[in-house]
């Protein structure tokens, strides 16, 4: 036993776990215009930058209807530690909608 070489437990190639997780794994493939993206792969290492960071966080936003600050992006890269950050997430404000204009403005 002590000739074999060290166990390499491989992580990244695990699925989602759940509907969260799937989400999150579809819209950083999306985004980063790959196949797809395992639970645990990071959203910088295949070529992820702040740019696309930012139009992540905005799908995320927009399809998951959560409050996502794009630091929460950084700190945790990866789809199953972004999941844990948007279940605790807040709601997103709702959208502008255009509205009636009235005849006299308020200053």
């Amino acid at each position: 036993r002590k000739a074999l070489p060290d166990a390499v437990f491989d992580t990244s190639a695990r699925g989602p776990r759940t509907a969260v997780e799937e989400l999150l794994c579809g819209l950083f493939a999306e985004v980063l215009g790959i196949a797809r993206r395992a639970a645990y792969e990071g959203f910088f290492s295949p070529g992820g930058h702040s740019l696309l960071a930012t139009r992540l966080v905005s799908r995320v936003r927009s399809v998951l209807r959560v409050e996502l600050p794009i630091r929460a992006l950084f700190a945790s890269p990866t789809a199953a530690d972004l999941a844990r950050v948007v279940e605790q997430a807040r709601t997103a404000r709702p959208a502008l909608v255009a509205m009636p204009r009235p005849d006299v403005l308020p200053l």
